[in-house]
């Protein structure tokens, strides 16, 4: 890549003469084209490149919410310098995105929700000839620092919180107290003992793998009680489309932040619990970074980004059970195999019911049969929608992250075609996540906190 450095000339980790600074425009490509070998495979370079620059005009990305950070050496007299610039010893990115945090006060018996911002992390990378200098650690440390008040603003400016119940407290104390970001997020591709030794601890990273299955049309004759996939399209299922899916994460968002995190910061009150949250430009930074890869790949973008399923003689909001997902390529159609292209779950919801990931919540839907079947019904027929798209769009497998206990429950009952499997993994995607704090809130300490919907859809 023209550099002139040789490893005697490198500087030591610790010197001082190392700075974390922001990565100019000219310097993306470099270290866009050094990671392209091992997370763009599925696209030629030039490909690559150009989906790297696509993810920067993203809603989520644009304004500045992408920053790109590089570890470089500010003495330029140094006999290490490259004839092209400035050495850039590690690289990373970060994305920020809205997140809330929840806890309980029993002084004032009340619940405080504080809607700010977090930092997902990703593309930690060190070009191989730097590495085994301790460089990576260097960033990771002082990009945790940073990030502690990184593009913070009041949280009172965010638009969502303006339409919010009374309820919701933003944290104001009336004092003047420095503002930080709640959290930073980072999933690992390297196990969990580097990060978590530089402050991101490793949460559950636990999925359950479906296998892609091919459509079968079956007779709507037939006697099985079951309705048929052909019946369900047209009665009880439809698809998700980018016009269907405003309303839904608005939905989604608006629970999660008025009834699940309230109900389970009053259960365990000796928790902070946090979540990113699934809003629409979130769940849009997936669906479209897709898009590039499938019109690359195929020549063609998906038109089913999810299924609703609707209680029989029943529509409306507060009674359906819905999934969006999106599709993962590390191999393109010129491999013959499909290893590593997966179909994620990013969310699923089951409109009408309060999934606290708890065994209670479990019990309650138990002992409801009625409810229960019709949940059952909903994964059942929305697994196999997830499934036939995965057969068509060449995937390995349909994934779903950290299933709760009711979730488990549906899974279990539904048999869904050709199995599931569950899979701990320790090496790849390991959700880890550093706590900042919050105003309002006691407790500063990442044991202290539970990260709630720890799903695909936070990943970056």
């Amino acid at each position: 890549m023209g550099s002139t450095t040789t490893t005697d000339s490198l500087p030591s980790a610790s010197s001082p003469s190392l700075t974390l600074t922001l990565a100019h425009p000219s310097e993306r490509p470099k270290t866009w084209s050094l990671t392209h070998p091992m997370w763009g495979p599925a696209l030629s370079h030039s490909e690559y490149l150009a989906r790297e620059h696509f993810m920067t005009t993203l809603p989520l990305a644009k304004d500045g919410g992408l920053t790109h950070w590089i570890l470089t050496d500010t003495d330029t007299n140094s006999s290490h310098e490259e004839s092209n610039g400035r050495p850039v010893l590690s690289s990373c990115e970060t994305l920020r995105k809205h997140a809330v945090a929840a806890r309980y006060d029993p002084s004032s018996d009340r619940v405080v929700l504080s809607e700010g911002i977090s930092h997902g992390i990703g593309s930690v990378f060190t070009d191989p000839q730097y590495r085994g200098k301790g460089y990576a650690k260097s960033m990771m440390q002082e990009l945790g620092k940073r990030l502690r008040t990184w593009q913070v603003v009041d949280k009172k400016d965010r638009p969502e919180s303006a339409s919010g119940p009374p309820a919701l407290e933003n944290g104001n104390t009336g004092k003047k107290e420095e503002q930080t970001t709640l959290f930073s997020v980072l999933y690992s591709d390297i196990g969990k003992s580097f990060y978590a030794k530089n402050g991101w601890r490793a949460f559950p990273s636990r999925h359950v793998s479906f296998k892609p299955a091919p459509i079968k049309i079956e007779s709507s004759s037939s006697s099985s009680s079951r309705p048929t996939v052909t019946r369900l399209s047209s009665e009880l299922l439809s698809p998700i489309s980018y016009h269907t899916l405003p309303p839904l994460a608005a939905i989604d968002t608006q629970h999660l932040l008025t009834t699940t995190l309230p109900a389970l910061a009053r259960s365990n009150p000796s928790k902070t619990h946090v979540a990113l949250l699934p809003d629409l430009d979130c769940l849009l930074w997936h669906l479209l970074r897709e898009d590039f890869m499938t019109q690359h790949i195929f020549g063609r973008t998906p038109s089913v980004r999810g299924a609703i399923y609707s209680r029989p003689g029943e529509s409306g909001e507060g009674k359906r059970a819905w999934a969006v997902w999106t599709r993962s390529y590390y191999r393109g159609l010129e491999s013959e195999s499909i290893e590593g292209n997966h179909m994620h779950i990013l969310r699923f919801v089951m409109e009408g019911v309060t999934d606290l990931g708890d065994h209670e919540s479990l019990k309650k839907v138990a002992e409801d049969p009625e409810t229960e079947k019709h949940l059952v019904e909903a994964f059942r027929a929305i697994m196999r929608v997830a499934q036939r798209e995965a057969a068509e769009w060449r995937v390995e497998d349909v994934q779903m992250w950290n299933p709760s206990p009711l979730v488990s429950r549906l899974i279990e009952k539904a048999k869904i075609e050709g199995g599931y499997a569950y899979v701990e993994r320790d090496m790849d995607s390991i959700p880890s996540l550093m706590w900042y704090g919050a105003e309002g809130m006691q407790g500063g300490r990442t044991e202290d906190v539970e990260w709630v919907a720890n799903e695909k859809y936070g990943w970056c």
